[in-house]
């Protein structure tokens, strides 16, 4: 009997922190970096309703920084 393996999708988002610099250090702006791994499981998935689950996930993680 073979033995069936489902490989998940896997996608990062990546974005290098910068500071942009001022005359006055006071002015200066920091991004930081940002990087998001995700890792899906989609045999079989119903792509509308993983988007939702998505949508909520990120809705609530940038509900922290309100």
């Amino acid at each position: 009997m073979t033995k069936t393996q489902v490989i998940p999708q896997k996608f990062v988002f990546a974005e290098e922190g910068m500071t942009l610099h001022s005359n006055k250090p006071e002015n200066e702006i920091e991004f930081p970096g940002l990087k998001v791994t995700v890792e899906i499981d989609a045999y079989k998935t119903n792509k509308h309703v993983l988007k939702e689950k998505l949508e909520s996930i990120f809705e609530e993680v940038l509900g922290y920084f309100d």
